[in-house]
């Protein structure tokens, strides 16, 4: 089965309002800056980024600089950037170290220092992998990365006045060497949408967040992070990512799943991106196993919300345990 899908092409000059640096003639402004320990924003210092090899073409390069280190953009992206509103920001990157978990990959900072935080998972090491955020609510986090889902009109209200964008060079505890390429404003965006069931799931699928991928040859080429289910399961979210690909989509405790068939992005919006995910993955490692089984058990009786509590019911008891050993041996897709 193949799908058409509208994107927003990622070839630079395809759309009129799209914004991007190359770094063909140099680094473009753009600087390497970063904070003393955590992520408290605004980071400070302001160091010229190395040109290294990009994709293609030139690139910027930086090494473990800070406790936790961003590129950061120039004047020419800050400002007043209403009218990219629903497109995406999107770039590549190529990492040589990681730790193999989720980090804030994109911070962008409003008036007042009010931040939004987009949490991504580690790109795979030694490859450029090609970041596509859509600049709607779902995809960022507010204040902090931990912080609430923010709104759409959240971010409206961060790009009306936009003092900073940080791209995260950090990807792990230890030594980092981290290039950037083809990054800024994308074109328009297209939606994707469908359901989501949640086995073994008794609560209100309504608020729960869910992550898109989009894959070639197995690996992860573009994510949609932090997509919120609605009280029927449904979700619409969006992507400029353009290529033929397979669509999966994983929860907090659920398994990645693929959506039966191939997409080709080129033409038209689909509905029926539907997928139903397996329970149990408590620590979101790919697979349902002893560790989960662990985890459960050492948070037997809590009525904190946790991962262990896999059905929802608001505390970790027998049925949660059973849930994960009735899944165990299941991996992602």
């Amino acid at each position: 089965m193949r799908h058409l899908i509208s994107i927003g092409l990622f070839a630079l000059g395809a759309v009129a309002s799209a914004q991007f640096s190359t770094f063909e003639s140099g680094t473009e402004g753009w600087t390497v800056t970063g904070t003393s320990g955590g992520y408290g924003m605004p980071p400070g210092g302001s160091i010229i980024p190395s040109l290294a090899a990009g994709n293609p073409g030139q690139g910027l390069f930086t090494n473990d600089v800070y406790s936790e280190t961003f590129f950061a953009a120039p004047a020419s992206f800050l400002g007043n950037k209403s009218a990219f509103f629903g497109t995406n920001f999107v770039y590549q990157e190529k990492i040589s170290y990681t730790d193999g978990v989720t980090y804030p990959a994109l911070i962008l900072m409003g008036a007042s220092n009010v931040g939004l935080w987009c949490n991504l998972a580690s790109p795979i090491v030694g490859v450029w992998t090609q970041r596509s955020i859509p600049l709607l609510g779902a995809s960022f986090r507010k204040t902090s990365w931990t912080g609430p889902v923010a709104t759409d009109a959240d971010v409206q209200a961060v790009l009306a006045n936009l003092q900073g964008i940080y791209v995260n060079a950090e990807w792990m505890t230890g030594p980092d060497a981290t290039t950037l390429d083809n990054v800024g404003f994308a074109g328009s965006l297209t939606t994707l949408s469908g359901t989501v069931g949640l086995n073994d799931w008794i609560a209100a699928r309504a608020g729960q967040v869910v992550r898109i991928d989009l894959l070639q040859g197995g690996a992860t080429v573009a994510s949609i992070p932090n997509v919120v289910l609605n009280a029927d399961g449904g979700f619409t979210a969006a992507t400029s990512f353009q290529g033929n690909c397979e669509i999966a989509i994983r929860g907090s405790h659920w398994l990645r799943k693929k959506v039966l068939g191939t997409f080709t992005l080129i033409g038209v919006s689909i509905n029926g991106v539907n997928a139903t995910l397996t329970n149990g993955d408590v620590d979101a490692s790919g697979e349902v196993d002893a560790v989960d089984i662990d985890l459960v058990i050492a948070e037997f009786g809590s009525t904190d919300i946790t991962n262990a509590d896999v059905d929802g019911s608001q505390e970790v008891d027998a049925v949660d345990i059973d849930i994960v050993i009735a899944n165990f041996g299941a991996v992602d897709e």
